[in-house]
């Protein structure tokens, strides 16, 4: 996939600090304790307007309580410098079109050269200058995502009303190209939202994108629009995202207790105020006010009494699986089939996280420590005589010792273990001492550092990580093995 390289020499190019932060961060989500470290990923868009009037869109209806808004370059480049050494993710869109925003291309290469990755999605369905499109991916974004749920206006635009499907396939193509003279250093993706009235199209749709070298993706809506499905028993059982997510809850054996996103993001509204997740549909549910002279210091904004009180919240009414469990589908269920304005009702709760609507998307943030393994994975990867090789050595210790807390914080991301919890957290900190006596360390030094992460941490690896990492590791019990390769080869 185009921008592969480019994601993981980002991840590659953030300090040590950020990656022991990271480990933190995991490590008191699965203790249940209050944060020790930064977040990890902000939310950052630059306007709270949109050109489309989708039905289940808050911005499109002006079913909530906020008003078009912008955030300057000014402020986001200050967020930025105050977070950006500890941030690996910026996502760039939410509630509103990010590219009606000039000021996106300088925005993009700002978070680039804090080495923080760059998301964006949009529509695609406006007119786009040549020249501002050159300039956006010259700045080189990580991921694009397209949305285009039709392969002909008429379709299209039964949910994304007002969109020209012909326009959005232009710019496309436009981006395509621009993005194949700049190294294909962007991932590009079409993401199709499934409804009834689309489902012959995703197959024309798909060989399109399959065409020109863009992925393709099929999703379900996360709110089932009331004028189009009436209701949630006249949507076809597959795409109905409340009965399937039901199910899914039923099934699983096990949940984390916490919200993952309470420990590493915080949400920049462009109308001034700081959210807890990108779900908060109305203004008013906002924890802070950026503006709020009592906010001190951006960086701590995460220990803030607004977002301790959303982890006492967990704390105190979560103590088993089955609370979690419960708790998820009850709140999915009141949402009347997933319905827009029924959400925003359920959300007008003094406290929006005692009401979630967002689901299991409150442990998305469990997998963001394996993305970022991956990204770094692809960056030091390359192809020789038909064989993956990882470019480890010991003259790049740095990078080693990078991917070695990416996958204890993977690896801690799903342990239940608290002894082994306990000692990863003494660890983290152990490796940030280390990290500042690395200079005056000999080559000695970085193999004990390694060889006792990897101790720790060896006897919990999931059945999927242990083939991977023995591979170039050598042995099952000792780092050094890798340590004394060139080149050692990764199947």
């Amino acid at each position: 996939m185009e921008g592969g390289k480019e994601s993981g020499t980002l991840v590659g190019s953030k300090p040590l600090s950020a990656f022991t932060n990271l480990l933190a961060q995991v490590v008191d989500r699965k203790l249940r304790v209050e944060p020790s470290g930064f977040p990890s990923v902000l939310y950052l868009e630059p306007n709270l307007s949109c050109n489309l009037k989708c039905p289940a869109c808050p911005t499109g209806t002006g079913t909530s309580d906020r008003r078009p808004a912008r955030r300057s370059l000014e402020s986001f480049k200050s967020i930025v410098e105050s977070l950006g050494p500890m941030i690996f993710r910026i996502y760039l869109s939410n509630w509103g079109e990010p590219l009606l925003s000039k000021e996106l291309p300088e925005m993009v290469r700002i978070a680039r050269r804090a080495g923080c990755q760059t998301f964006i999605s949009s529509n695609l369905s406006l007119p786009l200058r040549d020249d501002y499109l050159a300039d956006l991916m010259q700045a080189k974004p990580t991921h694009l995502k397209i949305g285009l749920d039709g392969f002909t206006t008429e379709v299209l635009r039964q949910y994304r009303r007002g969109a020209d499907a012909e326009l959005a396939k232009k710019n496309l193509l436009k981006l395509v190209e621009l993005n194949r003279t700049n190294g294909g250093a962007t991932c590009i993706h079409v993401q199709y939202h499934l409804f009834k009235h689309n489902v012959e199209q995703v197959e024309i749709t798909k060989q399109f994108c399959s065409e020109h070298g863009v992925s393709f993706g099929v999703s379900k809506q996360v709110f089932v629009p009331s004028d189009i499905e009436a209701n949630i028993e006249a949507a076809l059982p597959e795409l109905n995202n409340s009965v399937a997510f039901t199910q899914k809850v039923r099934s699983c054996a096990d949940f984390e207790l916490m919200c993952s996103w309470l420990y590493h993001c915080l949400v920049f509204s462009p109308d001034g105020v700081v959210e807890p997740c990108c779900a908060v549909v109305n203004k008013a549910d906002a924890f802070l006010r950026e503006a709020d002279p009592a906010l001190g210091n951006t960086k701590y904004l995460l220990t803030s009494f607004p977002f301790q009180r959303a982890r006492d919240y967990f704390r105190i009414n979560f103590q088993t699986a089955e609370d979690m469990r419960e708790y998820l589908i009850k709140n999915v269920a009141e949402l009347d089939g997933m319905d827009l304005r029924a959400a925003i009702k359920q959300q007008s709760h003094p406290f929006v996280c005692s009401r979630c609507s967002i689901g299991p998307e409150i442990f998305r943030f469990t997998r963001f420590p394996h993305e970022l393994l991956l990204d770094a994975l692809g960056a030091l990867t390359c192809e020789q005589q038909g064989q993956k090789t990882l470019l480890l050595t010991e003259s790049n210790r740095a990078a080693c010792l990078k991917l070695i807390v990416l996958l204890a914080a993977d690896v801690m991301s799903y342990e239940s273990s608290l002894h082994v919890l306990a000692q990863v957290q003494v660890l983290a900190r152990a490796v940030s001492a280390y990290a500042v006596k690395q200079e005056s360390g000999g080559s000695g030094a970085f193999v004990d550092a390694v060889s006792e992460i990897w101790s720790i941490i060896a006897n919990q690896l999931p059945p999927d990580f242990v083939a991977l990492w023995q591979h170039f590791l050598g042995d099952s019990s000792s780092s050094r093995g890798f340590l004394k390769q060139d080149r050692p080869s990764l199947t």
